[in-house]
């Protein structure tokens, strides 16, 4: 290849470079959520969160499970009792962290989002350093992997409008590395994780084979612990790379085996204490995020996937087939075979395909820059306007929110006042009625349960939703009160024998 080449490993030149772009990123997935906050319309307070603010709120509310001291969790947006799991362990963890070190949730949350996005944005650098020394195509897929985006904007053009489409690039977070880090933490965490279980197994940095097994370990529980169904990719693409190596590496294997043990081990105990626990295995059959149709897969993976196709044979021709390029192949086609497989989450095998492809095209995209010449810039700025348009169009999105003041982004001041009186009083055992919107913010802000709060975490989702509606529209509980326990109401028309005790504008609250 032409251009600025080092061999060997990323020296600390590139990691300045990498870690400043990193931060500047990670800086700038900070600005509409400061926007939002200090851009409030009077009257309100931001509920923290603008992507997909459902999950966003019952992040918190594991959070919270976690800041009041549990290791285990459970459904905080049901009503019914449950045992504990010891799943969604970053939540929990972030909880107790903030608890330790004094800061609000939401903000720790935020915290370890952005500090995900650098991680991960690190481990893509270091990953194609791997198999390309040329510092232009490390470079490129740096970029491809922080801002890289499909065709939702061609989609649009081309009037792919109808109910079906579903623009990857616009609505599955987990499929774009700028979307991952604005969405969350555990998205970004996850993918570094499967960057570093292929880097760690086959390119392990100097230390006894006691030491690699163990990191190796804490690599696959990671993983699993952050994103269950990764876990087949992760095996494929670490087997793929181990395999391909000549001689096989028996500490490589080792690692892997170490890796692979690990992860299966965490999947039983899981699979198991789901089944185990009533509540829980109803969540996990509602749960269902199905792929988008494919027209809409291949459009989301946009220009990426050519210019990956092209960066695969650069790597072949110049390096041969390696271990690193066989895991970056495996990934993508395992993937690819994984998306349509009859399984409730089979969405959330695209988590991550960002990286081999960010990895690939990058060596492909700047192999083909110097081959083109004088229409080099033209090909740079197709490149900007098909590569890159449609994380402009989410962060655009999200500047929205304070204008049109969103319910689902914004609390009044009345109910986050009755919620904050809530975190004084309410207990985990404690079950709170609150119409659907404001349901949803109880448990983060309160650590008291809810009867409805979410269409995946509340138990029989469907019949709770109507129950509540028709309380709140007709005033007639219908046994639901003693049904599921509930010792709070938040305005409505309470029953004979409730009581007020708090008020705050129009909001109020009810105890028994």
């Amino acid at each position: 290849m032409r251009g600025a080449v080092e061999q060997g490993p990323v020296n600390r030149a590139e990691w300045r470079w990498a870690l400043g772009w990193a931060l500047a990123v990670a800086a700038l997935t900070c600005v509409p959520y400061l926007y939002a906050c200090f851009a409030a319309p009077n009257g309100l307070t931001f509920g923290g969160f603008l992507v997909n603010t459902r999950d966003g709120n019952s992040y918190l509310a594991k959070m919270r499970e976690g800041y009041e001291g549990n290791w285990l969790f459970r459904l905080a947006f049901t009503p019914e009792e449950q045992r504990g799991i010891f799943v969604f362990t970053l939540y929990l963890g972030l909880g107790h962290i903030a608890r330790l070190v004094g800061l609000p949730l939401v903000l720790t949350f935020h915290i370890a989002r952005a500090a995900s996005g650098v991680l991960l944005l690190l481990s893509v650098y270091r990953l194609t350093a791997e198999i390309t020394p040329d510092r232009a195509a490390r470079r490129w897929a740096f970029a491809v992997a922080a801002f890289g985006s499909g065709l939702a904007v061609v989609s649009l053009l081309i009037g792919r409008n109808d109910a079906a489409f579903v623009p990857v690039d616009l609505f599955v977070p987990e499929a774009i590395g700028f979307y991952s880090t604005l969405a969350n933490p555990h998205f970004p965490y996850a993918f570094a994780l499967q960057i570093w279980a292929i880097l760690w197994t086959l390119h392990p940095p100097r230390a006894n084979l006691w030491t690699q097994i163990a990191v190796a370990t804490a690599i696959g529980l990671g993983i699993v612990a952050l994103a269950p169904y990764l876990t087949p990719i992760v095996w494929v693409a670490v087997a793929a790379g181990v395999a391909a190596s000549r001689p096989i590496q028996r500490d490589a294997v080792f690692r892997g085996v170490a890796m692979f043990g690990a992860m299966g081990l965490f999947l039983l105990y899981a699979v198991w204490a789901m089944q185990a626990d009533p509540a829980v295995a109803e969540w996990a059959r509602q749960n269902v995020t199905p792929t988008p149709p494919m027209l809409d897969v291949i459009l989301g993976l946009g220009i990426w996937l050519p210019l990956a196709i092209v960066g695969a044979w650069r790597v072949q021709r110049e390096r041969g087939w390696t271990p690193t390029l066989f895991s970056l192949i495996a990934w993508l086609l395992f993937i690819a075979a994984l998306i349509y497989f009859p399984y409730p989450l089979q969405r959330r095998f695209l988590g991550g395909v960002f990286v081999p492809l960010a990895a690939l095209s990058g060596v492909g995209l700047a192999w083909l820059l110097t081959k083109l010449g004088r229409a080099r810039m033209v090909a740079l700025a197709s490149v900007i306007g098909f590569g890159f348009t449609a994380n402009v169009l989410v962060l655009m999105a999200l500047f929205v929110a304070p204008g049109r003041a969103d319910p689902a982004v914004y609390l009044t001041n009345d109910e986050a006042a009755a919620l904050r009186w809530l975190e004084t009083q309410a207990t985990p055992n404690d079950v709170v009625l609150a119409d659907p919107r404001l349901g949803n913010f109880v448990p983060g802000w309160t650590g008291a349960r809810t009867v409805y709060g979410h269409p995946m975490e509340t138990i029989d989702a469907e019949t709770k939703l109507a129950e509540v509606e028709s309380f709140y529209a007709t005033g007639l509980d219908n046994g639901i009160l003693d049904r599921y326990r509930v010792t709070y109401i938040i305005s409505g028309t309470p029953p004979a024998g409730w009581q007020l005790v708090f008020e705050s504008g129009a909001v109020k609250i009810y105890g028994r």
